[in-house]
């Protein structure tokens, strides 16, 4: 969970205070966990093609939709990793949905900043919006903020920093002009720890336009009294219902600043009446009267930020800004190499762990049968002669992995008592600002034998594959769910099935584990699949694998398992 100070036993209401109660069914958690506990065993698009891209891993799914870490892929060796945002088939039907994912679309395409999280495309596949949108890779704020509350909270020069680029992409976004060049600015309205993406780079990207809105756009897409945001980081003239104003985003950000710096909640964890009533009404601490020695021009930008009188704040982002780097450099501190210095310190073994998955991954589709058709089956004309969406969730899931393949080099253990920060949280902050979002448990099948893509005309003459592309060099929290159960390579010209893969050599065994946390296990840093795992085939002697659970919350396990020439061995987990 993600706390930024009192007691981390107790949950943070900020993603409840905007949406009621919860449900009959649902569970809602802190910031960095929601969950649901009625969700689909497993996400129902990995594998499939959306256009020109191939969802490989669902980051996370809820009731409103599901993001994607995706390769767009063409004829040739062109590749990028993206996010996909899948509006759910559920709500595809529905008005008020379709309205809210298209506006977002529309909205988000316009602003171009590097501060804020770019979308490439826009589309309609079967029935079902997309957005595809720029992959980031590193952790929200909320994530850094909960590491750092131990110490008193992100040093104030790091969180000025990040605070700045936020301010420059929200400045971006409130200078928005239409297609007639008149001004048009766009309000994020739901500014806070969770949709601020900081890279490993140093540079911060402002996510989540889910209830943006232009300040001349009337419609609301909520209820009568329903309130959409983190009630916590509302103004006070947000709460009240008042027309989109850029200031509301300035409030908003004052308020994260004071958070993560000082390690602690500004309004409280309490029910959302009560927080409303403090937003509205208490006397807002300075910093230097909870933390001793802060600095007095960081507290200065923070208070002017959080003046009740909108007319009292900052005239503009792009002014609370500059305020914020002057600061930053009256530290002597490079700002971008200092935020990447502090992301460094705290998720140096996340960061390499997921560089190393991704390779891991990029290595297992460039030696897919699914690669093969899309380098093999090149017309003259350009076009690839690709199976149908239907044919990529079994062929994804015997894809090959080649025996003489090297495993990439091995990724140092970590203590169970560090948690593995998920990709998912990324995902969380794309979906948007009223989902509640879901912990898939994902379940493994046994694939039916996958036949050869029919033949419409005879093919041209094939050439040897060529080797697999270098691998892309992003990062993702872990591979796509379910085990990948090998198959043969078929000839590509043959309509036959494919052959099955030969029992392993007497020199190998087989591996059976099953476990009662959902996860995915690896030897060192290779994936051998998600749990469960049925009859995967593995050399012989001693093999110590490690569990890293699905649930972020979840501690990762060990075990050393002993394979057995020709036999199969099986393992339980039972926490």
């Amino acid at each position: 969970m993600t706390h930024m100070g009192g007691d981390p036993k107790d949950d943070d209401p900020t993603e409840e205070d905007a949406r009621g109660s919860p449900q009959e069914g649902e569970r809602r958690d802190a910031p960095g966990e929601m969950v649901t506990a009625a969700m689909p065993q497993r996400p129902r698009n990995v594998g499939r093609w959306i256009d020109r891209y191939h969802l490989l891993h669902c980051v996370a799914s809820g009731g409103m939709g599901e993001v994607h870490l995706a390769l767009r892929r063409s004829d040739g060796e062109f590749r990028r990793w993206v996010a996909i945002k899948l509006m759910h088939p559920d709500v595809v039907g529905s008005r008020l949905y379709m309205e809210m994912f298209r506006v977002e679309a529309r909205l988000v395409a316009r602003l171009d900043d590097p501060h804020i999280c770019a979308v490439h495309d826009y589309g309609v596949a079967g029935g079902t919006p997309y957005l595809a949108m720029e992959y980031l890779h590193g952790v929200s704020l909320a994530q850094l903020a909960q590491r750092a509350a131990a110490e008193g909270g992100v040093p104030p020069h790091v969180a000025a920093r990040i605070a700045a680029d936020a301010a420059r992409g929200l400045a971006h976004a409130h200078a928005h002009v239409n297609d007639l060049g008149a001004p048009q600015p766009v309000v994020h309205r739901d500014v806070s720890p969770h949709n601020l993406l900081v890279l490993y780079t140093g540079l911060t990207k402002v996510v989540d336009f889910g209830i943006a809105r232009p300040v001349d756009d009337s419609r609301e897409f909520t209820r009568t009294g329903e309130a959409r945001g983190k009630v916590a980081y509302m103004s006070p003239e947000q709460l009240r219902g008042d027309t989109p104003h850029p200031t509301m985003d300035l409030w908003a950000l004052g308020v994260v600043l004071w958070e993560v710096t000082l390690g602690r909640r500004l309004f409280g964890q309490t029910g959302d009446t009560q927080t409303m009533t403090r937003v509205l009404l208490d006397p807002i601490p300075l910093p230097g009267s909870v933390q001793p020695g802060y600095p007095h021009a960081l507290s200065a930008v923070i208070m002017r930020a959080l003046q009740r009188d909108p007319t009292k704040r900052y005239g503009s982002a792009m002014e609370m800004a500059r305020d914020l780097e002057a600061f930053v450099k009256s530290t002597g501190h490079d700002g971008h190499d200092s935020v990447a210095a502090c992301l460094a310190r705290y998720f140096a073994e996340e960061k390499t762990e997921r560089e190393a998955l991704l390779r891991e991954l990029a290595r297992d589709v460039a030696d897919s049968p699914i690669d093969l058709v899309l380098r093999r089956r090149t017309p003259a004309h350009g076009h690839s002669d690709l199976p149908p969406p239907s044919r990529f969730d079994d062929l994804l899931e015997r894809r090959v992995r080649p025996e003489t393949a090297p495993d990439p080099a091995p990724v140092a253990r970590r203590s169970p008592a560090r948690r593995v920060v998920p990709l998912a949280v990324v995902g969380l902050a794309l979906l948007g600002g009223g989902l509640l979002l879901g912990r898939a448990v994902p379940t493994a099948t046994t694939p039916a034998p996958v036949a050869a893509p029919p033949r419409e005309a005879p093919p041209p003459p094939v050439a040897a594959p060529t080797p697999p592309p270098s691998p892309v060099t992003a990062a993702v929290a872990e591979a796509p769910h379910g085990p990948r159960r090998p198959a043969g390579r078929g000839d590509h010209g043959s309509a036959r099935e494919r052959e099955p893969r030969a029992e392993p050599a007497a020199t190998g065994g087989r591996l059976s584990l099953r476990s009662a946390t959902a996860g995915t296990v690896f030897e060192g840093a290779r994936r051998i699949g998600h749990t469960p795992l049925v009859g995967v085939p593995m050399s012989e002697g001693r093999h110590s694998l490690r569990l890293v659970p699905d649930d972020p919350e979840d501690e990762p396990q060990e075990v050393d398992v002993d394979i057995e020439p020709g036999a199969e061995s099986t393992v339980s987990l039972r926490h």
